[in-house]
């Protein structure tokens, strides 16, 4: 959960040196090496069937969307504020997406944490105090798409991958967004900014290595031996992390909407995942 807070900081970091496209592919690559011997001490089949690559490729696809949105949003916006809103508001994507597309029952209970969570994300972004255009220049508008699609992939994974191996689709997702990426980046317009130096490198080790192969693969093991509902609650701490690593290395100060909507959006979490 610390990796992943801090992930918000390497990335509002890294956006200082080269554009999104880069920063997308590179991360990938990373992640698709480190993450390899993992799928192989895992002794998991590595070779998939048609159907199975399939489905890999269009969470591949979302990733890449998400990472997309994540990067820019931390380009424009602030860093630790991006990891309270996409944080905060992916549970409540993700259970609204269930109850319309999948027409999921809920209780008063979810529904109760439903309002609380749209409630909180008004808080956190402030919308009542400013308009449309400071909203897309601040770069939130990125950070809210980032949660929406997130929220696609967890819905996504949770459907259509039952019979694949997580070392298996994980491994694929990265190595075949990486893939994708590759296109993306021939253009001469994107190949610019600053030289890669040690902050780069740390940084972006510590985007890909910490919050992408070692971050999942502990939380997937996590859930594994804890149960789903033990592991997804140290997701809670998420926002607070970003909140702090962004005050430590960026001198980024939060406004106290953006505290009291992120305690607000945590028990919303809460209540739409309590059994």
């Amino acid at each position: 959960m610390a990796f992943w807070g801090l992930a918000w900081t390497n990335a509002k970091i890294l956006g200082q040196y080269t554009s999104p496209q880069i920063l997308i592919l590179i991360r990938f690559l990373i992640a698709s090496v480190s993450f390899f011997p993992v799928l192989l001490l895992s002794k998991e089949k590595i070779i998939l069937n048609r159907n199975s690559y399939f489905l890999i490729s269009v969470n591949a696809l979302l990733i890449t969307l998400y990472n997309y949105f994540y990067f820019i949003g931390t380009l424009y916006g602030e860093a630790g504020l991006g990891g309270v809103i996409v944080t905060t508001l992916n549970p409540v994507f993700t259970t609204i997406i269930s109850i319309y597309f999948f027409k999921s029952l809920i209780n008063m209970k979810t529904k109760l944490g439903l309002l609380l969570g749209f409630i909180s994300g008004i808080v956190t972004l402030n919308i009542l105090f400013i308009d449309i255009q400071t909203i897309l220049a601040n770069g939130n508008i990125y950070f809210i798409l980032s949660a929406f699609v997130w929220a696609i992939v967890t819905i996504f994974t949770s459907k259509y991958i039952n019979n694949i191996n997580f070392y298996s689709y994980t491994f694929w997702s990265f190595f075949i967004a990486f893939v994708i990426c590759m296109p993306l980046t021939l253009s001469s317009s994107v190949l610019q900014y600053k030289p890669l130096d040690l902050v780069f490198w740390v940084n972006m080790l510590a985007v890909s290595l910490g919050a992408m192969t070692f971050g999942t693969s502990i939380y997937f093991y996590s859930s594994k031996v804890l149960g789903a509902q033990k592991a997804s609650a140290y997701t809670f701490i998420v926002p607070l992390f970003s909140i702090v690593f962004a005050f430590a290395i960026l001198n980024e100060t939060m406004a106290h909407s953006t505290l009291l909507g992120g305690a607000m959006s945590m028990v919303s979490i809460y209540l739409i995942n309590k059994k």
